[in-house]
């Protein structure tokens, strides 16, 4: 449908959240679900219009109307099946543990260009060699260090809410380190809310911006959903 789900990594070293897959909203303006939609025997109208979504166009012969669905795949909307509609999803496979030995290879070249950076003279006994760097340490760090996780929302949120902000919000609650509060004192220390929390503000923070775009008038369903990964 619609809605949009991703795998996002969180790097404890430096306390940032990236999104390492998203997956796409089906619309029907997209080349290959449009060739789908209009190549069936009862070939299914996309109207593409200037301002606003793609939908696929049929008529309610009970309600004597003509309705949109702005999607292409959908579960439930069988009315919308026989033009082209279809329930199936499209399936990406991610093997966890090798986006995890990814992230360590990445932050290993990372801290040799920082060496590299720092040690302009090779004699300088205060300089460490590359070679004995964070390499072999990085490799050897519980995979706890860079943890995983996953995300599902609708429409509603993503349409104003970008993804990485998300990923953002939700990789800082879920990854909260209690070693590296209590290195800080109470006042100084930065609140890290509960996923649940994270979550509200985020449908919030949609909400008020549908609000603001069409004046109180429509808001589309906002929902998410969040996964911590344990490997």
């Amino acid at each position: 449908g619609d809605s949009r789900s991703f795998v996002g990594v969180r790097l404890n070293s430096n306390k940032t959240s990236k999104i390492h897959y998203i997956s796409r909203e089906d619309k029907p303006d997209l080349d290959d679900e449009k060739l789908r939609i209009t190549s069936e025997p009862n070939p299914g109208k996309v109207s593409i219009p200037a301002k606003g979504t793609s939908r696929v166009l049929y008529y309610n012969p009970e309600k004597k109307m003509q309705y949109g669905l702005a999607m292409s795949r959908s579960i439930g909307d069988w009315n919308v099946g026989v033009y082209g509609v279809i329930p199936d999803p499209i399936v990406k496979v991610i093997d966890l543990h090798d986006l995890i030995d990814q992230e360590k290879k990445k932050e290993a070249a990372k801290q040799h260009q920082v060496n590299d950076d720092q040690c302009g003279d090779e004699n300088d006994d205060t300089c460490r060699n590359p070679q004995e760097g964070d390499s072999d340490h990085i490799e050897e760090e519980d995979e706890e260090e860079i943890g995983v996780f996953v995300v599902s929302g609708t429409d509603g949120l993503f349409d104003f809410v970008k993804p990485q902000h998300v990923a953002t919000v939700v990789g800082e609650s879920l990854f909260y380190s209690k070693s590296s509060s209590s290195s800080s004192s109470s006042s100084s220390q930065k609140t890290t809310r509960h996923p649940l929390s994270s979550c509200g503000l985020l449908v919030i923070e949609a909400a008020n911006a549908w609000n603001k775009a069409k004046g109180g008038r429509y808001r589309d369903d906002i929902a998410l959903a969040v996964q911590r990964v344990l490997l």
